[in-house]
């Protein structure tokens, strides 16, 4: 038997899944069907997050995350981020307190009092808690003994992807930034 078996076994276990289940159960989400969407307003560009994960036997979190972007617009009023499960609880804009922002689903809404101008680059920072949710079919946040890891891909969300199960992003993988953990 050949030392490459298992990994051609685990290549032909991931193609019959993507060739069978993925392709019949797959809704596209219509936040991101468009070509335009909520996001095209700014763009990403670093992440700074700090996790606090030491509560393992209770499965939970709390957080803080710097997200640094730029305003691809002179209207820049409102910006949506992706945030599975987890309770928010506060919002800074540039450290100063933002008191408008709200959760609807798996998004956090923050509108701001001033727009961010094109080309100005803004840090958005969220504070947040809770207990992460695991992906019903494959992947997510696990906590188990002394450990909690995560499977960063995420199969039945839509768009496949596990970051808003820890930290507030904008999970689709058209968008691209950098990141300190």
């Amino acid at each position: 038997m050949s030392r490459h078996f298992p990994i051609v076994i685990f290549i032909v276990t991931l193609a019959v899944f993507f060739l069978f289940y993925y392709p019949v159960n797959f809704q596209p989400n219509p936040a991101f069907s468009s070509t335009k969407t909520v996001h095209d307003s700014f763009d990403i560009l670093h992440y700074i997050i700090n996790l606090n994960i030491t509560d393992i036997p209770s499965g939970s979190v709390s957080g803080v995350t710097d997200v640094q972007l730029k305003s691809l617009t002179d209207t820049l009023y409102r910006i949506t981020l992706q945030l599975k499960g987890l309770h928010v609880d506060s919002v800074w804009l540039d450290e100063e307190g933002i008191n408008e922002f709200f959760s609807v689903n798996d998004y956090v809404i923050i509108q701001l009092s001033e727009p961010v101008l094109k080309g100005n680059t803004a840090i958005i920072t969220v504070f947040y808690h809770g207990n992460p949710v695991r992906d019903p079919n494959w992947g997510g946040v696990y906590f188990k003994e002394k450990t909690a890891f995560a499977i960063g891909v995420c199969m039945s969300l839509e768009p496949p992807s596990g970051g808003r199960l820890w930290y507030p992003c904008i999970d689709d993988f058209r968008e691209k930034a950098t990141y300190d953990f």
